[in-house]
């Protein structure tokens, strides 16, 4: 087959090719628990919530903490295709800032059509 020929065929196939709207589109973060850079939460907050706007990769988990303020990375899990969960244990601290990454750089949290994130800043304060 020449060249020509495969690149018709190549752009016969790429046209029959059908994409949900919106599939190659960067997952966006539709809710937190607690809210962006939400002061006074709660000491007996037990778990993070982040919900997506679509399906996620739910085999990939990229999330960085510090691991030291009741609030680890190695507590996450995916509930559901949709929401992202990390347990916090023991318990918050009073009156702490607490600052995450949904992905970093170099991990990144993808779609189930595998588009990928860019890093989300995630931070918040606990009161007394």
């Amino acid at each position: 087959m020449s060249r020509q020929e495969a690149e018709a065929r190549w752009q016969d196939y790429l046209g029959r090719i059908e994409v949900a709207p919106g599939a190659l589109e960067s997952p966006r973060l539709a809710r937190t628990i607690p809210k962006q850079d939400e002061l006074g939460v709660s000491l007996a907050l037990r778990e993070l919530v982040a919900e997506f706007d679509r399906p996620m990769d739910t085999d990939r988990m990229c999330i960085r903490t510090r691991c030291d303020d009741g609030v680890c990375y190695k507590n996450a899990r995916w509930e559901s295709p949709t929401r992202l969960v990390v347990a916090v244990t023991p318990a918050l601290l009073p009156t702490h800032r607490y600052e995450l990454s949904l992905g970093s750089e170099d991990c990144r949290l993808r779609s189930a059509s595998l588009v990928e994130v860019p890093p989300i800043p995630w931070t918040f304060q606990t009161g007394r």
